[in-house]
């Protein structure tokens, strides 16, 4: 066997274990544990106060894109559709082109997605979803920021999470696959869990070029539960 064979017969064997590998495994096990998890609306006898609850998205720096004619990207998805990330809908990780239920950022940078709860209820737990698929150039966020709100004007920073996978991961089997990574807090910027009062939820994040978001839930228990503080202002980061 040449030296040139040799080394492509190894080339491919590594390809094969990287992925095999634990990591991989265990990504996907995890993620499908998430999805199996949910039992209807609920999660640990948590309730998703966000299924259904109206969404509105604010493009922060827009303008930008504007002053450089950069228009709008064909698969886009419009403003008016941002109640989408709130169906009970994750997007279909099998095929990437398929974005019934993903909604997709194009450029822009910042966004604010707020979602309405309709009343003040506690929060345990927020959670959404990002696709990647690096060779098309779909790329999730480096990191989320969560903030919630009791009247819609002054917001409390509650944490940041960044995925549950490393950007440099990503778990793809076939040609049109998508790798779901999603970003989850659960804990306080002190590491107490996550028990706080909200009507609104806001997370902040920035696209770079495309990105392609889906479910967004917010996990808790209706009305004011015992113990669910309102939290104190804290500084962002930004």
């Amino acid at each position: 066997m040449s030296d040139l064979r040799k080394r492509l017969v190894f080339l491919a064997l590594m390809l094969v274990l990287l992925m095999l590998s634990p990591l991989s495994v265990v990504a996907a096990a995890e993620q499908q544990e998430d999805f199996d998890g949910l039992e209807g609306n609920k999660l640990n006898g948590l309730v998703n106060l966000a299924r259904g609850k109206p969404v509105t998205i604010r493009q922060l720096d827009a303008q930008f894109d504007q002053i450089q004619g950069i228009g709008q990207y064909g698969l886009e998805t419009p403003l008016s559709r941002a109640n989408m990330l709130t169906d009970g809908k994750y997007g279909d990780t099998r095929n990437w082109a398929n974005t019934t239920d993903w909604f997709v950022h194009y450029r822009k940078l910042r966004r604010e997605v707020i979602i309405d709860l309709g009343e003040i209820h506690t929060v345990n737990r927020i959670s959404t979803g990002f696709g990647m698929r690096g060779d098309v150039g779909i790329g999730p966020p480096i990191n989320v920021r969560f903030y919630v709100s009791n009247d819609g004007e002054q917001y409390s920073y509650v944490g940041l999470s960044g995925p549950d996978t490393p950007l440099y991961f990503e778990y793809t089997v076939g040609t049109n696959d998508m790798h779901r990574k999603t970003y989850t807090l659960d804990r306080t910027l002190d590491g107490e869990e996550l028990n706080v009062q909200a009507r609104y939820v806001k997370l902040l994040f920035t696209i770079n070029i495309f990105g392609w978001m889906d479910e967004i839930e917010v996990w808790g228990q209706e009305g004011i539960a015992d113990g669910a503080v309102i939290p104190e202002p804290r500084h962002d980061g930004l």
